[in-house]
């Protein structure tokens, strides 16, 4: 069975891994993309900073290239499409537990879970993870979406500190869902050899 790029299973989970490694492998993925975050009001209480420093340009957005593919429904290594491959791969293995926890982490990682963000006040429509990650790399890191870039510069700054911040985290706990469920595609090629 093939996809609408052509690809097999086969070749789907063999390019599925590569990408993975190659998350894992990159400054990105080995160091994280880290921040420093320090947010407060200024000595007279008169304004409130907020800075954030920024993990380096080139390899972010080379790391965030890749990562976009597997939360991407119309790619052959969305991370969801990839699971219900290895459902058929892993079928009655020990490795189907393991596998069934990745649908509701990746579901979890789509819904505000650590802090909700508002953007127009208490009645203001509440930005989830994986919106605040587009409206972050799609105005900053990758190509620029004119009307996201400036919808993040309406923002008050502090507000896009909290953007970023989100956005990272949803970065980071996608990449290691990905990179773990790389594992998985390692014992489903096997159990396909065996």
């Amino acid at each position: 069975m093939s996809t609408a790029s052509g690809r097999n299973v086969d070749e789907r989970l063999r390019l599925y891994r590569q990408r993975a490694t190659l998350l894992e492998n990159s400054s990105v993925g080995k160091n994280g993309p880290i921040w420093d975050l320090s947010m407060g009001w200024t000595a007279d209480d008169k304004e409130f900073r907020s800075t954030l420093k920024k993990p380096e340009f080139e390899a972010l957005q080379s790391f965030l290239s890749v990562l976009r593919d597997f939360d991407n429904p119309r790619d052959d290594l969305y991370l969801p499409a990839i699971v219900d491959v290895l459902r058929l791969r892993l079928a009655n293995t020990v490795h189907m537990a393991p596998l069934e926890s990745v649908v509701p982490a990746y579901a979890a990682l789509h819904e505000p879970h650590i802090w909700i963000l508002r953007l127009e006040g208490e009645d203001g429509p509440t930005l989830r993870p994986r919106e605040a990650f587009d409206l972050w790399a799609y105005s900053e890191h990758l190509h620029t979406d004119l009307a996201k870039e400036r919808r993040m510069r309406a923002l008050p700054p502090h507000v896009q500190t909290l953007v970023r911040v989100m956005a990272l985290e949803f970065v980071r706990e996608l990449a290691e869902l990905v990179v773990w469920t790389g594992g998985l595609v390692d014992r489903a090629q096997g159990e396909a050899e065996a």
